[in-house]
C-alpha cells in the first residue's frame, strides 16, 4: 500500500499577542490563530501521525517566528478535541503583525519531542522503542505568511514523514516444508539521528522531505515485532507460510525507522553481526513423504536448550528515504532455501536449509518501495 504524505491545512495562523520589554509590538485585533488538520488516505496504523493520531498524541508544537520584530515569536501546541476535525487551538492566543510583517512557522509532532531551542534542529532524535508496537511517526513542516495573504483564508502547514516505514511480508513456495513464524527482526540499525527542519514550504505538491535533512545517524540497534523470545510465541500467535504472503508484523504496524544506509550483512563471515539484514523467528520442518513434518531447524542441541525456534537472516542493503514505505517479502524455498543462521548467534551465516540467499528489490510509486526476497 501505499504512504501518503500528511497535510494539516491552518487556517489564520498568527503572532505571539505579547511583548518583550524591549519591543513594541502592534497588535491585531483579527481573529486570533486557528488551525485546519486533514489527511487526502486513512493510514495504516494507530501510530501514524494523521489528523486522529496528532489529536489523541496532543496536538502539534509551533515555533513561530518574525524577523522584523521579536516580540511576536512564540511557541506554542496547537490542540483539537473533535478527533482531528475541525479547528486547532492553541491554549493562548495569537496574531498576526497588523503591519503585514512576514513571520515563519516550523512544525512538528508529536509535541513530547524534544527539538532545539529555535525549533530548527532536532538533534539525537532516537527510536529506542525496540518493538514495532512501541514506535510512533514523527512529522515536520514548514511554511510563513503574513496577514494580508492569511488572515481570513488561512496558512497551509503541509506536513511531511520524517521516517521510514518497514514492513515483512514472506510466503513459503515448497509444500514439502513447514514454516511457522513467531517473529521478526530488523537487524543492525541505525537508532539516533539529527534531523534539520525544511526551510521552504513544505507545499501540498507530493514531494517528500529531502534524505539529506537526516545527519549523524549512529547507535545500532535490533527491531522486533511480535515474539523475540525463543521458546514461547506472544498470544500464541503463529503464522504458518504457504504460497500466499502473509504479513508478519503481528498486528503492530510497520517499523517506523530512521532514514539511512547501511550496507548488506556479509553471511560468510559468521558471528560478525556487521551489516543490515532481516531475520524471522521460525521453525522449519521437512516432509518425510509420509505427511509427517521433521523439525529441521532450530537444531536439536538448541531444541535440547530450549530453543523452541530461531531466527533464520538474509542479508538486506537498506537505502532508506523519509516518507517512503519498504515493504520486504521474503520467499521461502523459492529459487532458494531457508535463509541463514541469526548473526548475533553462534554458527550466524551458515546455510539452514537449501541454498544461498536470493533477492530482488522493486521500486513501486514515489512513496512506496517493494522488495521481494528470495531464500
Amino acid at each position: 500500500m501505499k504512504i501518503k504524505t500528511l497535510f494539516l491545512a491552518t487556517a489564520a495562523l498568527a503572532a505571539l499577542a505579547s511583548c518583550s520589554n524591549d519591543e513594541t509590538v502592534d497588535v491585531n485585533q483579527g481573529s486570533g490563530i486557528r488551525m485546519k488538520a486533514f489527511l487526502n488516505k486513512a493510514t495504516t496504523r494507530a501510530a501514524e501521525m494523521d489528523p486522529a493520531g496528532i489529536a489523541k498524541a496532543g496536538g502539534f508544537k509551533v515555533h513561530a517566528y518574525c524577523a522584523a520584530n521579536a516580540g511576536f515569536n512564540f511557541i506554542d501546541v496547537f490542540k483539537n478535541t473533535a478527533g482531528g476535525a475541525g479547528d486547532w487551538n492553541s491554549d493562548n492566543k495569537h496574531y498576526w503583525p497588523s503591519d503585514d510583517s512576514v513571520m515563519e512557522f516550523f512544525a512538528y509532532a508529536p509535541t513530547t519531542t524534544v527539538a532545539a531551542a529555535d525549533g530548527k534542529t532536532i538533534p539525537d532524535y532516537t527510536i529506542s522503542a525496540t518493538s514495532a508496537k512501541n514506535q510512533t511517526d514523527l512529522v515536520v513542516g514548514y511554511n510563513k505568511g503574513k496577514k494580508s495573504l492569511n488572515e481570513g483564508g488561512g496558512l497551509e502547514m503541509n506536513f511531511r514523514h520524517a521516517l521510514s516505514q518497514v514492513v515483512v511480508k514472506a510466503k513459503n513456495s515448497n509444500a514439502n516444508m513447514k514454516v511457522e513464524v513467531i517473529g521478526v527482526k530488523v537487524g543492525y540499525v541505525n537508532s539516533k539521528g539529527t534531523l534539520t527542519m525544511p526551510t521552504a514550504a513544505t507545499l501540498n505538491d507530493g514531494s517528500l522531505l529531502p534524505v539529506g535533512n537526516w545527519a549523524s545517524q549512529a547507535d545500532i540497534l535490533n527491531y522486533t515485532a511480535g515474539s523475540a523470545d525463543l521458546t514461547t510465541a506472544v498470544g500464541g500467535t503463529v503464522v504458518e507460510l504457504d504460497g500466499t504472503v502473509k504479513d508478519l508484523q503481528f498486528d503492530e504496524g510497520g517499523f517506523m525507522l530512521l532514514p539511512q544506509t547501511q550496507a548488506a550483512w556479509n553471511e560468510k563471515a559468521q558471528n560478525d553481526a556487521v551489516g543490515a539484514y532481516l531475520a524471522v523467528l521460525c521453525r522449519i520442518s521437512q516432509n518425510d513423504g509420509n505427511g509427517n513434518f521433521n523439525l529441521l531447524y532450530p537444531k536439536p542441541a538448541d531444541v535440547a536448550a530450549g530453543e523452541n525456534y530461531g531466527y533464520s537472516a538474509v542479508p538486506v542493503k537498506m537505502e532508506w528515504e523519509p516518507g517512503k514505505k519498504y515493504t520486504y517479502t521474503l520467499d521461502f524455498f523459492g529459487n532458494g532455501g531457508g535463509g541463514q543462521v541469526d548473526p548475533d548467534k553462534p554458527g550466524g551465516g551458515e546455510d539452514i536449509v537449501g541454498g544461498p540467499i536470493k533477492f530482488t528489490v522493486t521500486v513501486d510509486t514515489w512513496n512506496d518501495v517493494n522488495t521481494d526476497i528470495e531464500l
